[in-house]
């Protein structure tokens, strides 16, 4: 993480930029994130649908760094607000089950950056909102079980590759290209 760590970006805000060192001294530690959404889905076509959706991202990452030789443990938690819009093309139809790929793309908005630092001595919070948009990529395989003709629960592995923005730093800015999974409902109309 280094120079453009979490760190850099959060010191200077909550302890001020006036005669402060500040030094990341670890790797930063990615979270798992966490990720809602709903999505509507719209056939336009015999085994093609248009699926449009908003989801919620909390991304949080931990690290080590030095504020005038004194050790800090910093915390970042990003919230995110997105609008995912996908293509999906069916494969196979078996019973319930539904086959499928996809393909698509998703623009997000920071909507809030929380910073926390907590040295032996005393704790430090800051947060902030984000400027910038972020867009990303996908493309995935499926399989979904079809409760009804308008109500499923799928499972969505995808390759997903967040472009170059000048977003807050994190694990999207660090390794672009990531493998997701989501589990989730959808509604069918």
């Amino acid at each position: 993480a280094g120079v453009n760590g979490p760190s850099n970006m959060a010191t200077s805000s909550v302890f001020g930029s006036h005669g402060h060192i500040i030094e990341q001294v670890s790797d930063t530690k990615y979270m798992l994130p966490l990720n809602l959404g709903v999505q509507l889905q719209f056939p336009v076509g015999e085994n093609l649908a248009l699926g449009v959706g908003v989801s919620y991202t909390m991304l949080k990452s931990k690290f080590d760094c030095l504020v005038n030789k004194v050790k800090y443990s910093g915390e970042q938690t990003l919230h995110y607000i997105g609008i995912p819009v996908n293509v999906y093309g069916t494969i196979a139809q078996k019973n319930r089950f539904m086959f499928y790929i996809n393909a698509g793309a998703m623009l997000e908005k920071g909507i809030r950056a929380k910073y926390k630092f907590e040295s032996y001595r005393d704790t430090h919070r800051h947060s902030t909102d984000m400027d910038g948009l972020l867009f990303s990529v996908n493309a995935g395989l499926g399989v979904e079980y079809k409760f009804s003709n308008y109500v499923g629960l799928y499972f969505e592995p995808n390759l997903i590759y967040f472009t170059n923005s000048d977003m807050q730093y994190s694990v999207r800015t660090d390794q672009p290209l990531q493998i997701k999974a989501e589990l989730g409902c959808r509604f069918h109309f």
